[in-house]
């Protein structure tokens, strides 16, 4: 009797549009800028915050992360240069949104708080190449990753991630992955259970909130 092989059943991702959509929000209620672009080494901390246009960190910079951060164009990162969570986040984890494509090159690195079990997600809504690439990174996937490590998860829901340059990452979930040039992806089993923290006082784990404290208001 031949062996029927069955493919197996597709998970759900882990992160869902509406974890982005309520991180969105976040975001845009820390106010905005129009376009940032970040230069000479020196060190710099935002969110959380909307930018509309693109976001440029270069130059061997730094750039901590308070809270969430939604970028309406392209996240590029290059030079050395580091994206992070602040000091705050301790052993929670962060995020940063890209609605266009995410671009590191040059030994540029995203990374946790600096406290062991803290990762920084950076997420790109793209479908590139797929569908409308528009932006200005001059790249043709969501996700272009060369070079440089952290503690980064990486996720493309609708466009291709292509990890390339000896780059090392934690973790990459995508509609399509590409690994070149002798990458490698090194799963942390502490991502099995990421703590996600708004900048404040208030944590959600795996996207969903959880309650303080509260007190009835007499009208």
């Amino acid at each position: 009797m031949r062996k029927v092989e069955v493919n197996p059943t597709p998970l759900s991702f882990p992160i869902t549009d509406s974890n982005i959509d309520a991180w969105k929000a976040l975001a845009t209620a820390g106010g905005t800028y129009n376009g940032l672009a970040i230069d000479g080494g020196e060190a710099t901390t935002t969110g959380p915050k909307k930018i509309i246009g693109d976001l440029t960190v270069s130059g061997g910079t730094t750039l901590s992360l308070a809270g969430p951060v939604w970028v309406t164009g392209d996240i590029v990162l290059n030079g050395g240069s580091i994206i992070k969570l602040a000091s705050s986040y301790g052993t929670h984890d962060g995020m940063i949104i890209a609605d266009g494509r995410i671009v590191t090159s040059g030994g540029a690195v995203f990374q946790g708080s600096g406290t062991s079990g803290s990762y920084i997600a950076a997420i790109s809504t793209s479908a590139c190449p797929s569908g409308s690439c528009t932006g200005s990174s001059g790249t043709n996937n969501a996700l272009d990753i060369s070079g440089g490590s952290g503690s980064v998860v990486l996720f493309a829901p609708y466009g291709t991630a292509k990890v390339t340059g000896g780059a090392v990452i934690q973790s990459l979930i995508a509609y399509k992955a590409i690994l070149d040039g002798g990458s490698n992806i090194i799963y942390d089993t502490g991502l099995s259970v990421i703590d996600f923290l708004d900048g404040g006082d208030t944590s959600s784990e795996g996207g969903l909130w959880k309650v303080d404290s509260w007190s009835e208001v007499a009208d």
